[in-house]
């Protein structure tokens, strides 16, 4: 079990790290862009305390990040009609650039990670563009 959680792990930290890579000329760090992607992968879940529970980011630095997207215009935020405490958040169209390039890179990983698995029957290693494996 040990090794299967230490793969999924090795797998989602290099999944951000691929997806950072599209988003990064643009300005955006990497929290933000774990808003974006939440956003954009689970618009009905659209508040922050559910992005700081996906994401493993402190509500605090998920706040921030928020703030930072909304100031930049790639978000925008609703009150819910029925709770005043709780704000709906959606990707604007100026987010549209941002969620092409990380569309486009969750794409090729995908890609990569299959190809990749089943070449090596199943192991899951994955290398970054640009990076040769070690032999």
């Amino acid at each position: 079990m040990k090794d299967v959680l230490g793969a999924f792990n090795q797998l989602q930290k290099a999944y951000r790290k691929y997806c950072y890579q599209a988003v990064a000329p643009l300005g955006i760090k990497m929290s933000e862009m774990l808003c974006v992607l939440y956003l954009y992968n689970f618009p009905d879940e659209d508040t922050a305390h559910a992005i700081a529970q996906y994401s493993q980011l402190s509500a605090g630095m998920v706040s921030k990040s928020l703030e930072s997207l909304r100031e930049a215009g790639y978000i925008c935020s609703q009150k819910d009609e029925q709770d005043n405490r709780i704000y709906h958040l959606h990707l604007t169209e100026k987010a549209q650039e941002l969620v092409k390039r990380l569309r486009v890179a969750q794409s090729y990983f995908i890609s990569e990670v299959a190809q990749r698995s089943f070449v090596s029957g199943f192991s899951i290693k994955i290398f970054l563009p640009g990076k040769r494996p070690r032999r």
